[in-house]
C-alpha cells in the first residue's frame, strides 16, 4: 500500500509486510533503482523512475510490481501521465478538411478530442 499519490522522480514510501528483501521493483512496468538500506520489514523508500508513457505496456499501467526473495506481488497504484495541456494550435480558423496541428504536453492515452464544437 502506498500512502500518497506520486509522480515521476518523487520518492514514495511503500508500506506492507516482508519488504526488506526486494530484488525488483517496477512502476507501470518500468524498473526502479533502489537502495537496500532504505528497505525494512514494513517499509520501502523508493524513487519513482522517469518514464515515457507512450512506450509503456498498457497492461502494466497503474501497477507496482514488488519482488522479493520470497515472491512477487502486483498492486494498483494511480501513477499516470499528467493531465494533457494544449499550448498552441496551428490554425484556429481552419475550414472543414484543413489540417490542424495541436502542440502541448502529456498528450498521450487520449481517446477523443473535440475542436470547435
Amino acid at each position: 500500500m502506498l500512502n500518497s499519490l506520486a509522480a515521476n522522480g518523487q520518492w514514495v514510501v511503500i508500506t506492507g509486510q516482508n519488504l526488506q528483501n526486494a530484488v525488483h521493483i517496477s512502476f507501470n512496468g518500468v524498473p526502479a533503482s533502489f537502495n537496500s538500506a532504505l528497505l525494512s520489514q514494513n517499509n520501502a523508500v523508493v524513487q519513482i523512475p522517469a518514464m515515457t508513457f507512450t512506450t509503456i505496456d498498457t497492461s502494466k499501467l497503474y501497477t507496482i510490481e514488488y519482488t522479493t526473495t520470497g515472491g512477487t506481488t502486483i498492486f494498483n497504484f494511480k501513477l499516470g501521465p499528467a493531465a494533457p495541456v494544449i499550448t498552441a494550435i496551428s490554425n484556429v480558423f481552419a475550414n472543414p478538411g484543413d489540417s490542424v496541428f495541436l502542440y502541448g504536453t502529456d498528450l498521450v492515452l487520449g481517446q477523443s478530442l473535440s475542436y470547435g464544437g
